[in-house]
C-alpha cells in the first residue's frame, strides 16, 4: 500500500512540475492608428447617411401632406355628388357622379 501511495505521489509531483511551468509573458498590445484616409472615408459616409436620413424625413412629411390633400379632394368629390349619387371614375379617369344602385330586396317566401 505504501508503494502505491509513493508511486502515486511521485507521478503527481512529476506532473505538477511539468504542467506548473510559467506561461510566456505576453507581448504588450500595440494600439493601431486609424489612417487619415480611413477617417475621411468614415466621416464622408456618415455625412451622406445623415443627409439621406434628413431627405427621408422630408419625403415622409411631403407624403403625409399629399395624402391629406388627396383625402380632402375625395371628400370634395363625394360632397359634390351628394347623398343620392356615388362618385366613380370614368374610362378617362375623371370623377363623375352616378346614381346609387337600388338596395337589393330580399325575396319573401310565401307562407304555406
Amino acid at each position: 500500500m505504501k508503494r502505491i501511495c509513493l508511486v502515486f505521489c511521485f507521478f503527481f509531483a512529476l506532473s505538477a512540475a511539468v504542467f506548473a511551468q510559467t506561461p510566456p509573458t505576453p507581448k504588450p498590445l500595440v494600439v493601431p492608428k486609424v489612417s487619415s484616409e480611413v477617417q475621411a472615408h468614415f466621416f464622408k459616409a456618415l455625412s451622406q447617411l445623415q443627409t439621406a436620413q434628413q431627405n427621408v424625413e422630408q419625403a415622409q412629411k411631403a407624403l403625409q401632406d399629399k395624402q391629406a390633400a388627396w383625402q380632402a379632394a375625395v371628400q370634395a368629390v363625394n360632397a359634390a355628388c351628394g347623398d343620392d349619387f356615388t362618385a366613380q371614375l370614368d374610362k378617362d379617369g375623371d370623377p363623375e357622379c352616378l346614381a346609387k344602385p337600388a338596395p337589393p330586396s330580399s325575396p319573401v317566401a310565401p307562407k304555406k
